[in-house]
């Protein structure tokens, strides 16, 4: 598919803004988007630190995206196809050695 590599040796803060933008640009959804981040170790906390700082600029506080919170209904597009919610949370539910760091299912009422 379609991976995203980040070396020590890379303007990281460039890395993670250009990185959070095309992760949210069209809510994600477009078929050159990356689907998978490979981070040099040694930089490894540090560049997730700057993503999370990059996405909060783009997207606000997240329980303000969230539209029951939000007087506005917050303005990022929402997964709409339960099918797909569903596919969404399954994922995030597996075991991979991962972590989320930021948003998950918050407010997400597909069990």
């Amino acid at each position: 598919k379609n991976p995203t590599f980040e070396h020590r040796s890379a303007d990281l803060k460039l890395a993670a803004d250009r990185l959070a933008f095309a992760k949210t640009f069209n809510s994600g959804q477009w078929c050159i988007d990356a689907d998978y981040v490979l981070v040099d170790e040694a930089v490894f906390d540090e560049f997730n630190g700057l993503v999370v700082e990059a996405a909060r600029s783009l997207l606000g506080d997240e329980k303000a995206q969230r539209g029951d919170e939000n007087p506005r209904g917050g303005w990022f597009n929402r997964v709409v196809n339960e099918r797909h919610a569903s596919r969404v949370a399954a994922f995030l539910e597996e075991d991979h050695g991962g972590e989320v760091i930021m948003g998950g299912l918050g407010g997400c009422d597909v069990k």
